[in-house]
């Protein structure tokens, strides 16, 4: 294969894949959230109406003082500001047309079409990239990445800021995968990608891990004009993010998350213990929620030459989404809470998900070369889209296993009482 070299695809082949995955996320008529995602879509009202970010004109989500914490400026939703942003649009037609707040069951509709949107935008993104990195596996690594992870089940969802952290990162992939055919040109999208790696870090902190590999990957290449363009486009969103971090929390690096209980000690996870837990676990594992995701094993070896500095620029863009979602499994697995709370599959990696997705892309290409591997990779992609598809049903199997793990009555690692199984069976009769 010549990487770097396949034409993108056509515009409405792009637009397609979003729409339907759009639908797909829509159609089963259920907002399937946990209390991290309620706070969005009254972020964006405040935004729209009142032009603040307050949370306390709204009573009735006070009671989630895990999220709604209160603070000397007010209350405040905990998470970077920037899941609110993104969901303006769908609160904006509402808000300057005079129109009363929207309910509390409204306002969780509100924000799982802000997660559906821009995981289904998302979506199409990867396409997008993916036809030029490996045509061949683009559509199979495509439909695992939209319907077969947690992009599905998770951050179509609900308000979660996954969806469009996910989003941002692989529309600031994209620009610097783009080639810089003027000197103006490469300074615009060079601009342009720091500041949507910005505004991924405004909305979910963690993926600043994603910025950072973007930016030392310029380094090591000596790109010192491409490095410094990425801190410039992203110095307005890490400036708001400071700004509301200092203004509610007095905390300007960590805020709202310095008012956890286990702050100080979030770190103590032995890093192999957390990492097994999020690729293999029954119950959280990336490989049993996804397991077409095991063929980008296959594309590891092509991987490594995205890392070579004699090889096309462009591809250090790929080395760099790369090298981020290896930063951010590291940091995820030394957290106390790896598992990610109350969640169906490995939650905390969905950011990484474009990077697994791109290497299965090559890995299919690579490894699918016979009719029976091709039928075990047709298998595993309907496995993964299986797996996930349970998760967006009805939750009271998912709710009672939980519960159990809280009572220490099973865990992440049990393989008969796993939260697929319980998913698929429902809750025990009473």
């Amino acid at each position: 294969m010549a990487p770097a070299t396949h034409t993108p695809p056509a515009l409405w082949k792009t637009v397609l894949i979003g729409i339907l995955c759009f639908g797909v996320y829509q159609s089963n008529r259920l907002v399937l959230e946990e209390i991290d995602a309620i706070p969005t879509a009254y972020v964006a009202w405040s935004l729209v109406r009142h032009g603040d970010l307050s949370l306390e004109r709204y009573p009735e989500i006070h009671r989630f003082n895990r999220v709604v914490l209160s603070s000397p400026a007010g209350r405040a939703s905990k998470y970077p500001p920037g899941i609110g942003i993104a969901a303006t649009p769908f609160l904006a037609p509402i808000a300057w047309y005079g129109a009363p707040l929207p309910t509390y069951e409204e306002m969780r509709w509100l924000g799982k079409r802000t997660g559906s949107a821009f995981t289904a935008a998302a979506t199409a993104l990867f396409y997008w990239l993916a036809v030029q990195v490996a045509p061949r596996g683009a559509l199979p690594a495509t439909l695992v990445v939209g319907l077969g992870t947690t992009l599905m089940s998770t951050a179509a969802q609900a308000g979660w800021a996954h969806g469009p952290a996910t989003f941002w990162i692989l529309l600031g992939t994209c620009f610097l995968w783009r080639e810089p055919t003027s000197l103006r040109r490469g300074t615009l999208l060079a601009l342009a990608s720091g500041f949507t790696f910005g505004m991924a870090v405004l909305t979910r902190a963690m993926t600043g891990l994603m910025l950072g590999a973007a930016g030392l990957s310029a380094l090591v290449d000596r790109r010192w004009r491409t490095a410094v363009l990425l801190g410039v486009g992203a110095a307005l969103p890490l400036f708001a993010l400071w700004a509301y971090n200092a203004h509610f929390f007095d905390a300007p690096a960590t805020g709202g998350y310095a008012l956890e209980k286990y702050s100080r000690g979030n770190w103590s996870t032995p890093t192999h213990w957390g990492l097994a837990g999020l690729l293999i676990s029954p119950s959280r594992g990336l490989f049993v929620f996804s397991p077409a995701l095991l063929l980008g094993l296959a594309g590891l070896g092509q991987a490594r030459r995205w890392f070579l500095p004699s090889g096309p620029n462009r591809e250090r863009a790929l080395a760099a989404l790369l090298l981020g979602s290896v930063l951010q499994t590291l940091l995820c697995a030394t957290w106390i809470g790896w598992h990610g709370g109350w969640t169906y599959g490995p939650r905390l990696l969905t950011e990484t998900i474009p990077a697994w997705g791109l290497l299965m892309a090559v890995g299919y290409e690579r490894w699918a070369t016979t009719a029976p591997r091709k039928i075990i990779a047709v298998l595993l992609v309907v496995l993964s889209i299986s797996v996930n598809w349970v998760g967006i049903t009805e939750r009271s199997g998912y709710q009672a296993w939980h519960r159990r793990v809280k009572a220490r009555e099973t865990s992440y690692w049990a393989i008969r009482d796993n939260v697929i199984a319980a998913q698929i069976h429902g809750a025990p009769p009473p």
